[in-house]
């Protein structure tokens, strides 16, 4: 028990001291809610304090409509000479700004950021967007499974390199399962997620190679909390949704990540000690935080853990937030 209340005092006291005087990026992940239009943006007077509040260097949204949204959102936080990129998942064209149309199907990820965008792609599982950023096809991976009935084809991730200060970005907003009814639910809600979480562990494994010494970033929604013991597994092979404490649970989104299961790159959850929920319905506040922030292990010392904002600023999500050293 010492050494264990040792261990947090040095991860949340001493190491944030010890990196005062360094070089600091701010990363926030913000679920944003809904936010489909240049309406929505306006209405949402709670972005401008959220800008002076966060002070992001990075911030990494979930639940909004089209690149056009995140550059109007950029604005509206007076952070007009940030760099911005976006998802255009389904090609909502170049008038979605102005159509508020609540298309849950289709819901997209962005960044704002301090440094100059280097490089960026939309992975998806069908490229329809030309006029957009470039495009890479999402392939199933066969340790997963290749159950295509199961595919989710309007969710993808965002990749972001600044080379700047020598980081790449995967902003994922995974599908919820709060409406699973039955069993088969879980499995394909659990599914989708688990084919995004080793499309981005495959490519991590790709980008360490090409570009060595960057550090790597995994964040956004994971509708799938830290502490779910009623879903999270950690063998791939078993799914089981009645007796899963004496056998496995359905979801391996988690043990992914960790590298449980591909075995070759190992992460981190900075949010693994926060402790605290991220959604603001109290019926799920047991599964812990469902927005994630994930770093290599070897670069686990350059973060601080993750932390949750005190106020929504009009979400139905707290924004989880992180310090990077560099």
């Amino acid at each position: 028990m010492k050494t264990k209340l040792a261990g947090l005092l040095f991860i949340f006291v001493l190491l944030p001291l010890l990196m005062i005087g360094q070089n600091s990026v701010t990363i926030v992940s913000w679920n944003s809610d809904d936010m489909f239009c240049d309406k929505d943006v306006k209405n949402r007077e709670e972005l401008g304090p959220l800008s002076t509040d966060l002070n992001p260097d990075i911030l990494l949204l979930q639940e909004v409509k089209s690149p056009q949204v995140v550059n109007a959102i950029k604005t509206a936080m007076g952070l007009e000479l940030f760099s911005h990129s976006a998802t255009n998942f389904n090609n909502k064209g170049q008038n979605s700004l102005f159509s508020c149309k609540r298309d849950r199907t289709s819901f997209d990820i962005g960044i704002i950021s301090r440094y100059s965008i280097s490089e960026h792609y939309e992975f998806t599982f069908k490229a329809d967007n030309p006029s957009g950023i470039p495009e890479k096809i999402i392939t199933t991976d066969s340790l997963i499974s290749n159950s295509e009935e199961f595919i989710n084809p309007t969710k993808g991730y965002l990749w972001v390199r600044i080379a700047v200060i020598k980081v790449i970005f995967f902003a994922v907003h995974l599908t919820h399962s709060f409406g699973d009814k039955n069993c088969n639910d879980r499995r394909r809600s659990a599914y989708q997620r688990e084919v995004i979480a080793s499309s981005v562990m495959r490519e991590i494994d790709r980008n360490k190679i090409s570009f060595p010494g960057y550090r790597i970033v995994v964040a956004g929604d994971f509708n799938i909390g830290v502490n779910d013991e009623k879903m999270n597994g950690s063998v791939i092979e078993i799914d089981d949704c009645s007796d899963c404490e004496k056998t496995d649970c359905v979801d391996e989104t988690h043990a992914i990540l960790h590298g449980n299961i591909f075995k070759t790159t190992k992460m981190t959850n900075l949010a693994e000690d926060l402790n605290q929920p991220t959604q603001r319905d109290p019926k799920y506040w047991y599964m812990g935080p469902i927005d994630n922030i994930y770093v290599l292990e070897e670069t686990r010392d350059s973060f601080t853990p993750a932390r949750r904002v005190k106020t929504r600023y009009g979400s139905d999500h707290w924004p989880v937030y992180a310090n990077m050293m560099y």
